[in-house]
């Protein structure tokens, strides 16, 4: 499995900042409401902060590249069974098929 590692590299600016406190607030509270509940990540200070939010941001590349992987099996799938009909079906259905695409 694909795994991301993400290095915020200049985040000094006050809205960078407020972006990073608002995540890292935000997984907290869902690490917090779990049963048993995780533990807090950790944002005392700006280095933790920035380790923090980098956590949350490499878990947030990771779900949507798994989500990629599901769309694109779901797509060969999809593929795959258009093959097997298109091979298995008669001329008179290939025509027809064609025809209701508008070919």
């Amino acid at each position: 499995m694909a795994s991301f590692n993400v290095n915020l590299v200049d985040g000094s600016a006050e809205k960078d900042a407020d972006a990073a406190n608002l995540i890292v607030d935000q997984e907290n509270e869902r690490r917090a409401a779990l049963d048993p509940p995780e533990a807090p990540l950790p944002k005392s200070n700006n280095a933790e902060l920035k380790a923090s939010y980098e956590t949350v941001l490499s878990a947030t590349l990771l779900s949507a590249h798994m989500s990629y992987q599901k769309q694109a099996a779901e797509k060969k799938s999809q593929d795959a069974d258009a093959k097997t009909l298109w091979e298995n079906a008669t001329n008179a259905q290939r025509d027809a098929a064609i025809a209701a695409l508008g070919g």
